[in-house]
């Protein structure tokens, strides 16, 4: 049952994240400049539902200490922690505008 509920928004991000590409390659923006509202309100959307899912099963499993805890019962719960700290440095950096000397949404 929990795995469905957590591949609907995996497939829902893949999906968006090829509208930035279009829109970039419009010429709408550039480059360096922001993304399209939209894309970043939807970006902000999954981020909050990652970080839920992590913080759930850090609460129902324990983060590291318990034997079957969120990082030592499988290297997909490493990956997706890895992810969603990733992208909150991301989002961190873009809100203080120091993201110009560090990208780490390619990390993503």
């Amino acid at each position: 049952m929990g795995a469905p509920l957590v591949l609907v928004p995996i497939s829902l991000q893949k999906n968006t994240g090829s509208s930035e590409s279009q829109v970039l390659n419009s010429g709408s923006y550039s480059a360096a400049g922001p993304p399209a509202l939209p894309q970043e309100q939807i970006e902000y959307f999954f981020l909050a539902v990652f970080t839920l899912e992590m913080l759930l099963k850090v609460v129902a499993y324990g983060f590291v200490l318990d034997r079957d805890s969120y990082l030592r019962s499988g290297w997909w719960n490493r990956l997706d922690f890895i992810i969603v700290i990733t992208a909150w440095v991301d989002t961190v950096l873009l809100w203080t505008d120091s993201s110009g000397t560090i990208d780490v949404k390619a990390l993503r």
